[in-house]
């Protein structure tokens, strides 16, 4: 996977879309990453992969990935390695760039695959994620890819691109013809300009903007904010509500109480919400769904009187957790009266000095003064 990327690359084109995404989204830092490393380490396997089969690398395994990851990589490569083996070129993670007809670098990214046989073009495009996909022929990413490749190989008339979703069980195909290129990078090029146009129109979609990392500076979500804040708390607002341009302390005081009311607000929505649902209204957009509850052994000594004869107790304590909360209960429980205070900080002084009990590191926040 690369490390370098474009400022509007492919995969973002869809977000900055005019009438569906919005110019101003860029990519949020502060965003759960656990999906996307589990999807960067599927790809860093299927590189290794392809370069395998290639002859170009000596080894490859799988150690790194879990089980179901495996399975994922496992249904790319069936449907891959055949493309792998007849290509006359294989490009991995090959870069491609979009130019418009007056030369000028529109954008560029980094495809998974850019096979070439003859005089045709296969790109490859691998999803581990459970979203839902565009097809090639309505997804501005795959259109993008599409477009430069067809660029970057002009003796070339067709070109397929192949989304590969396997936790979807789904593969997206679709192939472009050399004529439809102006009409791509057209379209390509007006989402670029407008993202690069400080004064397009800001377009809040609920979908958009949770992954947007451009929230306090959007204007559209902090009057809406502002709005809530002041028909439901009552309170009196920051002059600028930009947050981004808040530099007095006092604005920073009413802008963090006006959070504080929007977050339970919007707490608050989500219950009533829930009610109405749970009544047999149907809310637009929504559905009921559930999750099972996180597994949980109550009791570690009844888990060993099972398992005992499956492992060995070297093998099953590291599987183990403790409450300090209990295990702080335990100690006490055990203590004389009127010691027990001193004998839990006895233990757990010698506990961790011994290096089996350590504190995490400590955390800022900001909390409510109270005079």
């Amino acid at each position: 996977m690369p490390e370098k990327h474009a400022k509007h690359g492919p995969s973002s084109l869809k977000n900055k879309k005019p009438g569906i995404g919005c110019g101003h989204w860029i990519n949020d830092p502060s965003s759960d990453k656990s999906a996307a490393n589990a999807g960067t380490l599927q790809h860093h396997s299927q590189e290794n992969w392809a370069e395998w089969i290639l002859g170009r690398r000596k080894d490859f395994n799988t150690d790194k990935l879990t089980e179901e990851q495996k399975t994922n990589v496992g249904v790319c490569q069936k449907l891959v390695e055949p493309f792998l083996r007849q290509a006359d070129h294989v490009g991995i993670e090959e870069e491609v760039h979009i130019f418009a007809e007056t030369g000028e670098e529109v954008t560029w990214g980094t495809s998974d695959l850019v096979l070439r046989t003859g005089n045709h073009l296969t790109l490859i495009d691998y999803k581990f994620g459970i979203g839902y996909v565009h097809t090639p022929n309505e997804n501005e990413q795959a259109k993008a890819y599409i477009a430069g490749a067809l660029q970057k190989y002009p003796d070339c008339f067709t070109a397929e691109f192949i989304f590969v979703i396997p936790r979807r069980k789904e593969t997206l195909r679709h192939i472009f013809k050399r004529e439809e290129l102006p009409k791509l990078v057209a379209e390509i090029k007006e989402i670029v300009d407008g993202a690069n146009d400080p004064d397009s129109p800001y377009n809040p979609t609920p979908d958009n903007c949770i992954y947007c990392g451009n929230k306090p500076n959007c204007p559209a979500i902090n009057t809406a904010v502002a709005e809530v804040a002041q028909k439901y708390g009552e309170l009196p607002l920051p002059e600028n509500f930009h947050s981004s341009a808040i530099t007095n302390p006092i604005d920073m005081e009413r802008a963090l109480n006006a959070a504080s009311i929007v977050e339970r607000w919007a707490k608050s929505v989500r219950h009533h919400a829930m009610e109405m649902v749970l009544n047999g209204d149907d809310v637009p957009g929504y559905e009921l769904k559930y999750r099972q509850g996180k597994r949980t052994v109550r009791d570690v000594q009844s888990a060993w009187n099972v398992l005992q004869n499956t492992m060995n107790l070297e093998d099953f304590l590291p599987a183990c957790s403790v409450s300090i909360t209990n295990l702080e209960k335990a100690v006490k429980d055990r203590a004389p009266r009127g010691q027990k205070k001193a004998l839990a900080e006895e233990v757990f002084e010698a506990l961790q000095d011994a290096g089996i009990m350590y504190r995490g590191d400590e955390v800022s926040y900001l909390g409510k003064q109270y005079k």
